[in-house]
């Protein structure tokens, strides 16, 4: 299992601030998200990929977008408006 915390337009779309999915890699995390919160489906979240408006992080430690990008049980994951904190 790894947490996703939402943060900006993703948490108001999703309705909520943050969840647990089970995922080995960023593709999988998202398209669980979207599965999970269809209010990000095709807006945020498009396919395995997340829009360029958004950003992803992992463990608040390195910005990734890879879709095989591999994720650890415990990760966190970050999906954050790409001005959010800016």
């Amino acid at each position: 299992m790894i947490e996703i915390e939402l943060y900006g337009v993703p948490r108001l779309r999703a309705k909520t601030a943050r969840l647990e999915v089970d995922a080995t890699c960023l593709g999988e995390a998202l398209v669980a998200l979207a599965v999970s919160c269809p209010g990000l489906a095709g807006t945020v979240i498009q396919g395995e990929r997340l829009h360029p408006a958004y950003k992803a992080s992992i463990n608040s430690d390195r910005f990734v977008d890879d879709p095989g990008e591999p994720l650890q049980p415990g990760d966190v994951l970050l999906v954050l408006s790409a001005d959010v904190g800016g």
